[in-house]
């Protein structure tokens, strides 16, 4: 009895250890796990550290950039087994992430660093190739852009509507945006319509 109190003694001492060591570093902690209907494919997104992405000449994967790590469940193990990796376009972390239920991993952002430039959107294959990569400034006019540039200076206004999310319904990505249209993306091929 003495002998486990004193190994559940030693665990707090070593999870407190490891707890304010982590606090200290400045090493981004895991914000994002999703999954599929069933849970058989797990994604987790790892931030990055590309705070400075948008002033890096527009490489968008930067070796500092987020990544997805994929998780399948392994019937005959009864566990989840690592599948692969994926070096997102996201800088630091998406806002939001989606993932379709055949492994299609959509991310969504608002522009980083108050620019047009970082990804608004980017949609990945389910064995991690990017399908499409979309900045404010490919999906909008100048002059819209211009004007979530100030709004997002002033008022922290998003391109994204706040109450209407983005979702996926069959093979397409919808998101709602703050003029009251939304963007409708094809998951297979990138392709897309605003209406």
């Amino acid at each position: 009895m003495r002998q486990h109190s004193l190994v559940n003694i030693c665990a707090m001492i070593l999870l407190i250890m490891v707890a304010e060591t982590s606090a200290t570093t400045s090493v981004p902690a895991t914000t994002q796990v999703y999954s599929t209907y069933g849970s058989e494919l797990i994604v987790r997104i790892e931030p990055g550290s590309n705070i400075t992405q948008d002033d890096d000449y527009g490489l968008p994967f930067s070796e500092q950039n987020a990544i997805a790590v994929y998780v399948r469940y392994d019937e005959g193990s009864k566990s989840y087994r690592f599948s692969h990796s994926v070096r997102l376009a996201n800088g630091v972390a998406p806002l939001e992430a989606h993932l379709h239920e055949t492994g299609i991993l959509i991310t969504v952002d608002n522009f980083g660093g108050g620019t047009a430039n970082g990804p608004a959107v980017a949609i990945y294959s389910a064995a991690g190739q990017t399908v499409a990569t979309y900045a404010l400034s490919d999906i909008y006019p100048q002059d819209v852009v211009r004007e979530l540039k100030r709004a997002e200076d002033n008022e922290r206004r998003s391109w994204r509507h706040q109450k209407d999310r983005s979702f996926i319904a069959r093979n397409r990505f919808v998101v709602p945006d703050v003029f009251g249209n939304a963007f409708y993306f094809n998951i297979y091929n990138g392709t897309y319509e605003y209406k």
